[in-house]
């Protein structure tokens, strides 16, 4: 009874170990890409308002800041920064396609 017993702890430990690890791979690459796009997404929305802000302080009259502000909406920095990001996402998935499918696969 023992032997069946040890035996089956270490069938059940050896495909549980497998399982931890086929998943563990995928989260850490799909980690990764959440990871590396909000850092895009940050740095983008950041240089953006910047950029804003560099603008704005340079304009004097107040009416034509008013305008300003009425022609560039509050959050047009945010969906700049979102399109940006996903076509610089989409760069890099279609240019190393094949470096990506050889690292999230679990072979």
């Amino acid at each position: 009874m023992q032997w069946f017993a040890g035996f089956l702890i270490a069938a059940f430990g050896k495909l549980f170990d497998y399982l931890l690890q086929f998943v563990g791979k995928k989260i850490a690459v799909g980690a990764a890409v959440i990871a590396t796009a909000l850092a895009l997404l940050t740095a983008f929305y950041v240089a953006l308002k910047l950029l804003v802000i560099g603008l704005t302080y340079q304009i004097s009259n107040t009416y034509l800041l008013q305008a300003f502000y009425v022609l560039w909406p509050s959050n047009a920095e945010l969906c700049l920064s979102a399109y940006w990001t996903a076509q610089v996402t989409a760069f890099i998935y279609r240019e190393h396609r094949e470096n990506l499918r050889a690292v999230s696969n679990v072979t």
